[in-house]
């Protein structure tokens, strides 16, 4: 048992510059998501968490942090993490080039991304256009999103939505 693990069960537990601490009352541990995507991200998680949080993949990138994080999970004998993708995007009524382009632009300069990268993992165009680039995620290993959006919140609640009908 770890010393996260004995804090939260309320037991007496030596920290290194405090002394034995106890907190009360105990508590349930909640999950622990570790995000990143270098290996050292994926073996993190793996080996600690419950999920695992990347960003900027395409399908196939996504599929192979998802098989390398089983790996990982496979020399610690733990059940692989669930994966959470965070998107990056605009949802809008319909899609425009001139739009993908400049959210992409914008990505790329955030981020320090290649253009060309920032266009391969951009969620941009209308709920049709995302559900299929969301269904090709989830095939891939997906478990939960976050959505990072330049449409305006009400705006892109509604949208998305939209998004989990066509999901379904």
């Amino acid at each position: 048992m770890g010393k996260l693990d004995r804090l939260l069960a309320a037991e007496p537990t030596e920290l290194d510059s405090l002394g034995t601490v106890t907190l009360a009352p105990a508590v349930p541990k909640p999950p622990v998501w570790i995000g990143g995507t270098a290996e050292a991200s994926l073996r993190r998680a793996a080996r600690f968490g419950e999920g695992w949080l990347g960003a900027f993949a395409t399908p196939r990138r996504l599929r192979e942090s998802v098989d390398r994080l089983g790996e990982f999970a496979r020399e610690y004998e733990r059940p692989r993490p669930r994966v959470g993708l965070v998107l990056h995007g605009g949802l809008l009524d319909r899609a425009r080039t001139q739009d993908r382009e400049r959210l992409a632009a914008r990505l790329a300069a955030t981020y320090g991304m290649d253009p060309a990268d920032a266009r391969a993992v951009l969620l941009v165009g209308g709920p049709e256009q995302a559900a299929e680039q969301i269904a090709a995620l989830i095939e891939a290993g997906a478990d939960l999103f976050a959505f990072v959006s330049s449409t305006p919140w009400r705006r892109s609640c509604e949208l998305l939505a939209r998004v989990r009908e066509l999901l379904r």
